[in-house]
């Protein structure tokens, strides 16, 4: 008995997630480096105001109910106007490419303009990414640092670093 109480109380919480892990990688969905926002909430923008830009961003750990409009924002370093969109179609994992270079990418619940509820997005709050995996498959938190260190260990990234190469003062955000 206690353990249907238990399955049902992991259901109920299940159905109350309400938001994914959006990746922004440098060229396409498949290389090893990315910078990511974790739990990104809807109608928020994952950026890193770092670098020339993104070619791609992969929408992942969707609930599989969810139908989600996926969108990726241009503007000078900021989320603002949507480059391009598309759908999430019951996927868990989306990857989406870009025609240019953007710098941000977000999401929200496809279908609730037309139903009133929800405002056409040209511009959405940002969130910073607060991940960061290197060519070599390092992971870095990036929540801790500051603007310059911020800047420094995205702009190595985007040169296509590695762990061995990286400054000794990152070592301690290192997952």
């Amino acid at each position: 008995m206690h353990f249907k109480a238990l399955l049902a109380s992991a259901a109920l919480l299940a159905g109350t997630a309400t938001a994914i892990d959006v990746h922004l990688h440098y060229h396409r969905c498949t290389e090893d480096s990315s910078s990511w926002c974790t739990n990104l909430e809807p109608n928020t923008c994952c950026q890193s105001l770092v670098g020339a830009g993104y070619g791609s961003a992969s929408f992942r750990a969707i609930p599989s109910n969810w139908e989600l409009e996926l969108r990726l924002h241009q503007g000078e370093r900021k989320c603002e106007n949507v480059l391009i969109s598309g759908r999430s179609w019951g996927q868990t994992y989306v990857c989406l490419p870009a025609p240019g270079s953007f710098h941000g990418a977000g999401y929200g619940f496809f279908g609730k303009k037309a139903r009133g509820e929800e405002h056409e997005v040209q511009s959405e709050a940002c969130q910073r990414v607060d991940k960061l995996r290197l060519a070599d498959g390092t992971i870095y938190t990036l929540e801790d640092l500051d603007d310059a260190q911020f800047t420094e260990i995205n702009q190595f990234a985007a040169a296509g670093g590695n762990s061995t190469d990286l400054p000794e003062h990152f070592s301690k955000y290192r997952v």
